[in-house]
């Protein structure tokens, strides 16, 4: 029996947004540097370096969508666990009187509620060898009476000043209380590193399978590549960076200061406005 599965175009992407200030602002092109509670979203490989961390990340998506994330890096231990929330208030939902007619001057479409929207994840992350991890994690998103919950995995590799990772490489199945299955396909991203003195230039691909054109590097039927890149210019206890991916350019900073650093990074969108994120990490 030959099973054929089509996915849909950014199927599951609000589960994959980039927490990490200083990973966005470098274009999402770290994977070969994520580690510790960082990696948890992005190359769970990366949990085994480092020491015990505390790692917080806010900011917003779009305007009147805000997203949150924390992360823990158990110390002397390649173990770490991190949760991730996205909500977006007072969408409003229409509909018509005659649903089973187009909407038109006899037909007008009415707001029957106003709710909010809520996409959540917990991650469970393993690293072996701080060479090879996977992240299992648990999904959740819903509206108004609309609800679905899933489960998936990442599995992630670092070698040297190379990285890669393929996300919901099983792939993903959210489960919706319609009875309705929705498939996240994987994507794969693949990215390198190297350093000059003071600065670090990345560089990266992203590979996807669900029938994405839009600002693709390439685009072959249901396959597109994406280009990613950034870079980092380190002065002391400061950062200044900048990075492309997707067309998109963007930027930020960070400050260290003994166990603690602090980052910002942001994008802008034509056509849904500003895109930012602030970090907090400690280590201990």
């Amino acid at each position: 029996m030959l099973l054929i599965v089509a996915f849909l175009p950014y199927s599951g992407e609000i589960f994959r947004i980039d927490m990490d200030a200083r990973s966005l602002a470098m274009g999402t092109s770290i994977i070969s540097l994520e580690s510790g509670a960082r990696s948890i979203l992005w190359n769970p490989a990366g949990v085994g370096e480092g020491r015990g961390e505390i790692y917080v990340s806010t900011g917003l998506l779009y305007e009147g969508t805000v997203a949150t994330f924390a992360g823990y890096r158990f110390p002397s231990r390649p173990y770490a666990v991190g949760g991730y929330m996205v909500l977006s208030g007072g969408i409003e939902l229409t509909t018509v009187p005659d649903t089973t007619r187009p909407p038109s001057e006899d037909n007008p479409p009415y707001v029957y509620a106003v709710a909010n929207y809520v996409a959540s994840a917990l991650y469970f992350s393993t690293s072996f060898r701080a060479r090879y991890g996977i992240s299992l994690k648990l999904l959740y998103q819903g509206i108004l009476n609309d609800r679905a919950v899933g489960i998936g995995a990442d599995a992630g590799l670092r070698w040297k000043n190379f990285g890669i990772v393929i996300k919901d490489f099983l792939p993903t199945i959210l489960f919706w209380n319609s009875g309705e299955r929705e498939i996240i396909s994987p994507t794969v991203i693949a990215s390198g590193h190297f350093r000059r003195g003071n600065l670090l230039i990345s560089l990266g691909v992203d590979m996807n399978f669900d029938d994405r054109y839009y600002d693709r590097l390439l685009s072959i039927g249901t396959y597109s590549i994406g280009l990613r890149g950034g870079l980092e210019y380190s002065y002391r206890m400061a950062s200044f960076r900048a990075g492309y991916r997707d067309g998109k350019i963007s930027m930020g900073f960070g400050i260290r200061y003994r166990n603690y650093t602090v980052d910002m990074g942001t994008f802008y969108n034509a056509d849904l406005g500003l895109n930012y994120r602030v970090s907090l990490l400690t280590r201990f």
